[in-house]
């Protein structure tokens, strides 16, 4: 209940966004947690947020044609991968070299501008 407290208590968006990414973690017990972000006419998700080894991709662009995260979004549905890597529909970031198991994508909608 200390995210909760958190989000309700933050003002900034990046701030929010962070304390998101930090309760899946915890949540889930997670080795690491993101929340991206439609950019670019909806052409691309930006990593606003991340925690957890994964971090080096902060700020990075995925696209959402030929992606996971991009199928869920387009989608509106969730997915679980029970492994990322083996997954086809799995976006190569150029330069990551981690092994990436098991992965829950759940789509966020704002009602926000």
């Amino acid at each position: 209940m200390l995210a909760f407290g958190a989000l309700l208590a933050s003002s900034e968006l990046s701030d929010l966004l962070q304390e998101i990414a930090d309760a899946a973690v915890e949540l889930l017990e997670a080795e690491s947690g993101g929340v991206a972000l439609v950019v670019e006419e909806g052409r691309f998700l930006r990593v606003a947020a991340i925690t957890g080894p994964l971090s080096v991709i902060r700020d990075r662009l995925i696209p959402v044609d030929g992606s996971l995260m991009g199928s869920v979004v387009t989608s509106e549905t969730p997915v679980l991968s029970n492994d990322m890597d083996a997954d086809p529909r799995t976006y190569r970031m150029p330069g990551l070299d981690f092994v990436l198991r098991t992965a829950a994508i759940v789509p966020l909608r704002s009602a926000g501008p």
